[in-house]
């Protein structure tokens, strides 16, 4: 759904046209103080008022334009106080940005394409935090979910929907049917989801979570068929599991992260056992 200023629209007879076409999507009327009115249109006709879905019904806060403002680096200010309000940041006649803030701090956060697609989306509550990325099609990038004293972990994918990156620690996989009902945008709806992806040529598995079951698991369920390097970071995995991943019928590499010695040791003891499988430790 397109987003764009009432400014690059032209009214016939009521109804809206942009590039002599009937529009549909949203528009922004912006006033002389920068606050926004909204409204979704269908066919050239305005419909309804719009407030974005991903945010809580707070019709009762501002709706300002704070293109100026709306950075990484400063607290966003509006009237010379901390925003409390749906933010907006424009690109030319495109709105590229709608977020929820309060006292200046981002609560919901979502950018767009000129196309009305949503590239990024990002959600904070108490100890809580979720964030998705997509490619300009529509499909999923990454997510990437933590808390302040429990899991943390994320998936990428690549623009096919194959996997090509898993990190979990402190039980992120264990967690992923709750996350899943929270979130409908989570890619998989449980653990056994998970399990019937398809992982790409080069893939990263990162965190403690990641052990010789796990990988085990990848490899029995056809997972890893077609991986031809995997790049393993403080996992949990030993000598078992390094076995068990160099069965893969495709796998020509490994590149290791290990941090703990020891556990380092261990692996570069039995990749040197192993002669059709080249191995970089960094």
């Amino acid at each position: 759904m397109r987003r764009m200023l009432i400014n690059a629209m032209t009214n016939k007879n009521g109804l809206f046209y942009h590039d002599e076409e009937l529009f549909s999507g949203v528009i922004y009327e912006k006033h002389d103080d920068d606050t926004i009115c909204a409204w979704i249109v269908q066919d050239g006709r305005v419909e309804m008022p719009y407030l974005s879905r991903y945010f809580d019904d707070r019709s009762d806060l501002l709706h300002v334009d704070l293109t100026v403002s709306m950075s990484d680096y400063e607290m966003p200010c509006y009237d010379e106080k901390p925003f409390s309000g749906v933010a907006y940041s424009f690109d030319g006649n495109y709105c590229e940005r709608e977020a929820l803030l309060i006292d200046g701090e981002v609560i919901s956060d979502t950018l767009w394409s000129n196309d009305g697609v949503l590239l990024r989306y990002e959600q904070h509550s108490a100890g809580y935090c979720e964030i998705y990325e997509w490619y300009g099609e529509g499909v999923i990038n990454c997510c990437t979910i933590t808390t302040s004293n429990s899991f943390n972990g994320y998936l990428k994918f690549l623009h096919d929907g194959r996997l090509s990156g898993v990190g979990s620690r402190r039980g992120f996989f264990d967690a992923f049917s709750i996350i899943a009902s929270k979130s409908p945008m989570f890619p998989v709806r449980d653990l056994s989801e998970f399990f019937t992806l398809k992982c790409a040529e080069e893939i990263w598995l990162v965190g403690e979570d990641i052990d010789d079951l796990f990988v085990g698991k990848m490899c029995d369920l056809g997972m890893l068929l077609h991986t031809e390097k995997i790049y393993i970071v403080d996992a949990s995995i030993t000598d078992v599991g390094i076995h068990l991943l160099a069965k893969c019928p495709a796998l020509k590499s490994f590149d290791i992260r290990e941090k703990i010695e020891d556990r380092q040791q261990l692996l570069k003891t039995a990749l040197a056992e192993i002669k059709s499988v080249q191995a970089d430790f960094n």
